[in-house]
């Protein structure tokens, strides 16, 4: 069966009759927001980046099993939410829950799986040196430098690119509302959301036609799992929470009904893993110009350490005996490094990219103009909270990316703040969040 690659462009004001007090991103975030403040904004001409497209259900399925299967062992702890932390050295499965929304850092979305891998695989990385909960980040509902969500991870699931929080699930042009409310009318890939949380139906047991047994795919305190339930308890659990059903209608469903995933087991992602550097942030990271890019190195037998990129040797330094090589102020680009001896014998590369990025803002009354250029593609802009709840998403489109700059209304000049994320080669970056204040020069 072909499928269809056809991009879809809207442009959403979310209402709904659902109650106006709401719980923001997981329920975590309390605000008192409006449905009618919340927006999904695309003027309607074909982006730069398409963010979905028609897939499989056996494509869907298998992306749930690998986010809540994918085996990984600490080395050190990791920071966990609440100040817990998942033990050194204690086998996990599953990516770790954590709302990294002020970073954008969503496993899956912003990053890859590669590099929260071969981050948990430094002994140095970011994943055991910081913890996003604390000064300077200060989020909210986190722990782990990379991690994902209950809508982040659903939507993974489902091939969406943008990680949106769930009280805007409901509204999007894939999602549609079903009908009659019960357990009985369940299907695979199917969307179970409030406006502080989702998850998604992975697999349904039935018996005599009837659903016996429903198993989900959904974030938890400690990882993204899958989780069975009797039909008799989900029904329970439906209506103590007042969950609603919603079906995602860009899926081609392929397996007969009642016929299972064909998952087992954990998933061992198949890594070659580089015993002798890695960057701060695992493998194929990227940063920003502004960053200082640090490469831990455990192999102190190589003299030199060559940084390359492209073809052109951008430095040669000698291997420091700190283990640490930081690079500062690289210019835009994707880069190699390695070690060498100077005899033609090289260690294995690591590989990782900078992108260059400037964003400002001008606020005439409640129109917000921000202004944006990259070396990178710019993807969508958020106006958000400080905390990092989101008001409205805008998705780029070619006439937005060639003019520069886009417009948007604003909901709330209270609690304004902004940032522009950009696809790079080996993923995403977002600008600083910003406040929504026009900055005043000259004398």
């Amino acid at each position: 069966m072909k499928l269809s690659l056809f991009r879809h462009h809207f442009s959403v004001i979310v209402t709904s009759c659902v109650p106006l007090i709401m719980m923001v991103s997981c329920g975590k975030e309390n605000l008192n927001l409006n449905f009618n403040t919340i927006s999904v904004v695309n003027s309607g001409n074909p982006t730069i980046t398409s963010y979905y497209h028609d897939i499989t259900d056996v494509e869907v399925l298998n992306r749930a099993w690998k986010m809540a299967s994918v085996e990984w062992t600490p080395i050190h702890e990791v920071p966990r939410i609440k100040a817990r932390v998942f033990p050194a050295e204690q086998k996990l499965y599953g990516i770790p829950y954590s709302s990294v929304k002020i970073m954008g850092n969503f496993v899956g979305q912003d990053v890859s799986f590669e590099t929260f891998l071969t981050a948990a695989h430094n002994p140095k990385s970011y994943l055991y040196t910081e913890n996003i909960a604390l000064p300077p980040y200060n989020g909210e509902n986190c722990g782990s430098y990379y991690g994902a969500v209950c809508s982040s991870s659903a939507l993974f699931a489902l091939g969406i690119e943008i990680p949106f929080q769930s009280k805007f699930v409901h509204s999007l042009p894939f999602i549609d509302n079903v009908a009659v409310q019960d357990v009985q009318s369940l299907q695979l890939c199917d969307i179970i959301a409030t406006s502080g949380h989702t998850f998604m139906i992975y697999d349904l047991n039935y018996e005599e036609d009837t659903i016996s047994k429903v198993t989900v795919f959904e974030s938890t305190s400690s990882t993204i799992q899958i989780l069975s339930y009797s039909a008799n308890k989900f029904r329970q659990r439906w209506k103590e929470n007042g969950y609603i059903l919603y079906r995602p209608n860009h899926i081609v469903h392929t397996l007969p009904k009642g016929e299972h995933p064909n998952h087992s087991g954990s998933y061992l992602m198949p890594i070659d893993y580089n015993d002798d550097l890695c960057t701060a942030k695992g493998d194929k990271a990227v940063f920003s110009t502004s960053d200082s890019v640090r490469i831990d190195i455990f192999n102190l037998d190589y003299p030199y350490v060559s940084l390359y990129s492209g073809s052109m040797l951008v430095s040669k330094d000698t291997n420091p005996s700190t283990g640490e090589m930081v690079y500062k102020e690289l210019p835009h680009g994707v880069y190699t490094a390695f070690l060498e001896d100077g005899n033609g014998n090289k260690s294995r590369p690591i590989n990782f990219e900078v992108i260059e990025e400037h964003v400002s803002v001008d606020v005439e009354g409640s129109n917000v103009r921000i202004s944006f250029s990259s070396s990178a593609t710019p993807f969508y802009a958020v106006l958000t909270s400080e905390k990092g709840g989101v008001y409205v998403y805008y998705i780029m489109t070619n006439s937005d990316v060639n003019r520069g700059y886009i417009n948007i209304k604003n909901p709330n000049m209270n609690d304004c703040h902004f940032k522009v994320v950009f696809k790079g080669l080996y993923g995403n970056i977002s600008s600083s969040l910003m406040p929504c204040v026009t900055k005043k020069t000259g004398a």
